[in-house]
């Protein structure tokens, strides 16, 4: 589906990429963010064509010698050879970028990144896979509040522009809130929650 390899390449190749000639070797993890949320609302079809993005922007941001490989339904690996750490954060770099203007059924896709870099033949290639993956799971843990904030924010547009009705109908809510927390004297903070839950009240 993807034209990547697969984990079972990574797995039958991995003394032939682990070796002293390829060394400094980087590894990217990457994880597609939204994937299930993306399955659940839209389909599975717009979730293919999620995965399908992230593997195309993730091999246009390597060369050659990379190979970029899914190893699970929402996860990819790099392995860069002859990379040093500065050439992994410059790939990740390319990655970002790549996917500012890439969307699916109206949802911005992105991707959770994390890297590390075998310098030498005494280190351990299965830890350097462990540590990318955890920088990787920091990385999501740390912006899953935009993640998810991103991702109802392009649903919502997409329900108001089929259903111009709705979005004023939403306005009219949010407007009757502001004015209530207003009178109640509450915090900035309660009112940003509670204009928030009233524009999505219907939702």
């Amino acid at each position: 589906m993807t034209g990547l390899y697969n984990r079972a390449y990574l797995e039958d190749n991995r003394d032939r990429i682990n070796t002293e000639q390829n060394l400094p070797l980087s590894v990217i993890f990457a994880d597609i963010n939204g994937l299930k949320m993306t399955n659940d609302i839209f389909g599975h079809s717009a979730g293919d064509k999620l995965i399908q993005e992230t593997a195309q922007i993730l091999m246009g941001a390597c060369r050659g010698d990379d190979i970029v490989v899914r190893v699970g339904g929402d996860e990819c690996v790099i392995l860069m050879p002859n990379t040093e750490r500065e050439g992994a954060k410059q790939a990740i770099s390319r990655i970002k970028g790549g996917f500012l203007d890439a969307k699916v059924e109206a949802v911005r896709c992105s991707v959770s990144l994390g890297s590390d870099t075998k310098i030498n033949g005494e280190e351990s290639f299965e830890q350097i896979m462990i540590n990318a993956e955890n920088i990787m799971y920091r990385d999501k843990a740390m912006n899953r509040g935009s993640i998810d904030r991103d991702i109802i924010k392009t649903i919502v547009e997409t329900l108001h522009i089929k259903n111009p009705r709705q979005r004023e109908h939403s306005i009219r809510v949010k407007r009757i809130s502001k004015r209530l927390v207003l009178a109640l004297g509450l915090s900035a903070q309660e009112l940003d929650k509670l204009e928030r839950a009233s524009y999505l009240h219907d939702k």
